[in-house]
């Protein structure tokens, strides 16, 4: 894919309150999905190292309530749309940002 006109991304682009996700690893049916509250902190968290659980949650101490019932759904979500990574307990975010310097 990466020789044909139509190279493949996975990229994201942050506003204030969301995160929308752009989505080109099938060139037949590129996607775009919007991500809010604890899932876009966790897709920009995770963006330049790769985090655990613990980690995730002690950036968002006192910004926004992040249990586990809440979180774990996220990261299940994320990892199975392949926006995350995970191994040995880390998560890392496969989408790069637009704009990496905002």
């Amino acid at each position: 894919m990466h020789k044909s006109g139509d190279r493949p991304f996975l990229y994201y682009s942050k506003a204030p309150s969301y995160v929308t996700v752009y989505d080109g690893r099938n060139p037949k049916a590129p996607t775009r999905r919007r991500y809010e509250g604890v899932a876009a902190l966790v897709i920009e968290i995770c963006n330049e190292s790769a985090k655990s659980t613990e980690q995730i949650r002690m950036v968002m101490a006192g910004r926004i309530d992040c249990s586990d019932a809440i979180l774990r759904p996220i990261l299940n979500d994320l990892t199975a749309n392949h926006i995350l990574y995970e191994e040995r307990g880390k998560y890392f975010s496969v989408a790069i940002p637009e704009n990496p310097y905002l």
